[in-house]
């Protein structure tokens, strides 16, 4: 699909801790291509959970060009989450099937705290170092 003039661009963070958090990262990089067309994103990586309780995350960073509101992106991207089994009992339990954020849209930045964190910066500076 082509991209038109007005496309927004927008640096999405996933993330996961559950069992097979690898492959939740690479289904949820087939959906968003799927859904958005071409996408740039960085190898998925290793990082420890923020919060200090051990658990060890997949992450990745993707970069992407998109028609659609920032809202439609927003709705889109929880509704992959709930798919992917992120809900209250996941939650509960502090199991991250999945997790996408947009951090950065049209240039700003809409989450300082996701963006001032090593496990965004780190697949950040890969994508804008390509």
């Amino acid at each position: 699909m082509a991209k038109s003039e007005s496309a927004h661009r927008c640096y999405l963070s996933l993330g996961s801790n559950c069992a097979m958090r690898k492959r939740k990262i690479e289904e949820a990089l087939q959906e968003l291509e799927s859904r958005f067309g071409e996408i740039n994103y960085s190898d998925i990586y290793d990082t420890d959970s923020v919060s200090g309780d051990g658990s060890c995350y997949k992450n990745c960073v993707v970069e992407c060009s998109l028609n659609e509101p920032y809202e439609v992106i927003l709705r889109e991207t929880k509704e992959m989450e709930a798919r992917a089994g992120r809900d209250r009992e996941s939650r509960r339990r502090g199991v991250v099937p999945l997790d996408i954020d947009v951090v950065i849209w049209d240039g700003e930045i809409v989450r300082p705290k996701d963006y001032s964190y090593e496990y965004f910066q780190q697949g950040y500076r890969k994508l804008r170092d390509k």
